[in-house]
Order: structure tokens, then sequence, then C-alpha cells
């Protein structure tokens, strides 16, 4: 009957080997890639992405019953090389790769404390810049930070904790689209931090008198001089004072 040769199908389909046609394509418009399995049903569907599991924006579609097959799709932000693997009872799974092409890293990133709750973070853009429009700086315990501008080399991140090792990482943004992640670590170290200036009143044996500017650095005066200024005559004392 029917209804038997149904059966039969939808049985002989669910013993089957999976296999996926077409490989794993990529939409750039949609941001959206597919594979399509046959030989299920699919009882487990894993997307990876370089290797990492990725269970966000998934969705599967039975288009065919008797020959089990289905869609499977997953909406990507991030570049990297996806991996679609579809698996059923028999036990049988097949699975199908490609890559997504993001914007290019920054190159020769750095990270300088240049205060005792800050830290400035400096790159070279991709060159060329093609489709990149910006940046995302992420650091422990804050907020993304989004900044626009692909010839953007710089970002000063403030309120930090003095003491506290931060993993920061900068990616490159396209309008739809993150790049590869560069990643560090940055300790905020616990001494003060210059330059500070320093205004040094002073008074010679030969009787000139003056006044010096220059950097202090982790409290310490800092030599040489900056810039002095002097005068004939008259006495502060004798020997240095720090101001």
């Amino acid at each position: 009957s029917v209804r038997d040769t149904v059966y039969v199908g939808l049985y002989t389909a669910s013993g089957g080997d999976i296999s996926i046609s077409g490989g794993l394509t990529f939409d750039p418009d949609q941001l959206t890639l597919t594979c399509i399995s046959t030989g299920g049903p699919a009882t487990t569907v894993t997307w990876t992405r370089d290797s990492t599991t990725v269970t966000q924006g998934t969705q599967t579609v039975l288009n065919d019953p008797v020959t089990a097959q289905y869609t499977h799709t997953l909406t990507v932000t991030t570049a990297g090389e996806y991996t679609c693997t579809v698996a059923n009872n028999k036990p049988s799974s097949a699975s199908a790769s490609t890559t997504v092409a993001g914007p290019p890293p920054p190159t020769d990133v750095t990270a300088v404390q240049d205060g005792p709750n800050s830290i400035t973070v400096t790159w070279t853009p991709p060159d060329p810049l093609d489709d990149t429009t910006g940046y995302r700086i992420s650091f422990t315990g804050g907020s993304d930070v989004d900044i626009d501008g692909g010839s953007t080399n710089s970002y000063t991140l403030t309120g930090l904790t003095n003491g506290q090792t931060y993993t920061i990482s900068i990616v490159a943004t396209s309008e739809h689209l993150f790049g590869d992640a560069t990643t560090f670590e940055i300790t905020l170290s616990k001494r003060e931090i210059g330059p500070y200036i320093s205004v040094i009143a002073y008074s010679s044996p030969s009787s000139r008198t003056g006044v010096c500017v220059s950097e202090l650095h982790n409290s310490h005066l800092h030599l040489p001089l900056l810039e002095c200024v002097q005068w004939e005559g008259g006495q502060l004392g004798g020997g240095l004072e720090t101001h």
C-alpha cells in the first residue's frame, strides 16, 4: 500500500548513511552558512568555528521526510573556519567546512601603561584597508569598545584597577563581520607612573640662583634637567628643593 511504501522509505532513511551535498556554502549578503544533509534523520547538528563549538544562530529545516533531507543554517558575525557536522543514530555522520574571510587583523599591536589606571593600545591598520570600517577592543571585566574608522590607530582604556592583570583583544571590523583577534596581557604597575613635572629651585656656590624643570619618574628625579632659568645674587639656602 501507499502507507507501507512511505513507512519503508522512512525506515530506510533512518538507517542510512548521512551525506552532505554541495558542501558548506556562505552567503555574504545574508551572513548565512548552509549545509544540506541527506540520509538521516539528523539527530545532532554541530557547528564549529576554528575547532570551537558554536551554538548561537542555528536553524534546521526538514525538506523531505522520505529521503530525510535537511537544510542546516548558521548566521555568523565572526570570520574563521566553520564546520557543519551532521550525525544520526546508525551511527553515521558527515562534515563539510569552509572559511569565512573577514577584514585582516591590525599589526604591531602594543599596549603601554600611561597612568595609574589607564592603558593606551596602539596598532598599525591593515594595508590596504579594503572593507575595514573600525575596530573592537575587549578587555577583562569591561564592556566591548567599538571604534569607528579604519585608519584609527590608538585608543586609551581608562578606569582600570591598579595592580590588576588585564587580557585585551583587538579585532578589525567590516560592515558586518569581525576579523581575527589579537590578544595579549598587561599588568598595571602599582608604582607611580610618570612623567610628571618637578620644579626644582636651587642655588649654586657661585651665588647663581635659578629654577629648573625636570621629569619625575617613579618618584625619583630624572636627569638631565629639561630647562633652567638663572639669575645673579640671592641664596635659597643651598642645595635642591623639590616642589
